[in-house]
């Protein structure tokens, strides 16, 4: 701890990292796990009402959710709940590093690709394709909201498009 700054060794990091991924917290499951071609394929079979949203827009979600289900839930969801936490930064190991320091986000964007190998996040994907295809959909549409499936308000039919 550095002044209003948390400051961890790289090795104790990774060591949380293992941690987490040995656990297997909720954290740790991503649309690589949960998006796959399988699920793909039964939203196609059972088509459900079914929606993407941006995790920004989970406040309105909630309202709306609220507003025709949950009319005592006025309780908005908080976005960002980790903006408010202390900034870490981690401090690099290494000869060639000499305990140089630096944040917690360009830490995580220079490693991305060794992290991915090492924690093997990258094993077992499939229909990587159909959910970035989803994912650029859903960030063209202005209210950052995607149906893929079941009725629409007006109780046409949605066919899944990707």
């Amino acid at each position: 701890m550095v002044g209003d700054e948390c400051r961890v060794q790289e090795q104790e990091l990774i060591k949380t990292i293992e941690r987490i991924r040995r656990d297997l917290n909720e954290i740790w499951i991503s649309n690589n796990l949960l998006l796959t071609c399988e699920t793909y394929e039964i939203i196609k079979e059972n088509d459900p009402n079914i929606v993407f949203v941006h995790y920004k827009q989970v406040s309105q979600l909630q309202k709306l959710l609220s507003k025709h289900h949950c009319p005592l839930v006025t309780k908005e969801v908080r976005e960002n709940v980790g903006s408010n936490l202390m900034p870490v930064s981690v401090v690099l190991e290494g000869p060639a590093n000499n305990g140089a320091v630096v944040s917690l986000s360009e830490w995580l964007t220079n490693k991305r690709q060794l992290l991915e190998y090492r924690f093997q996040l990258k094993d077992n994907l499939s229909c990587q394709g159909t959910t970035r295809k989803m994912e650029r959909e859903l960030l063209a549409c202005s209210d950052k909201a995607l149906a893929i499936s079941g009725l629409s308000y007006d109780d046409h039919v949605m066919n899944f498009p990707l």
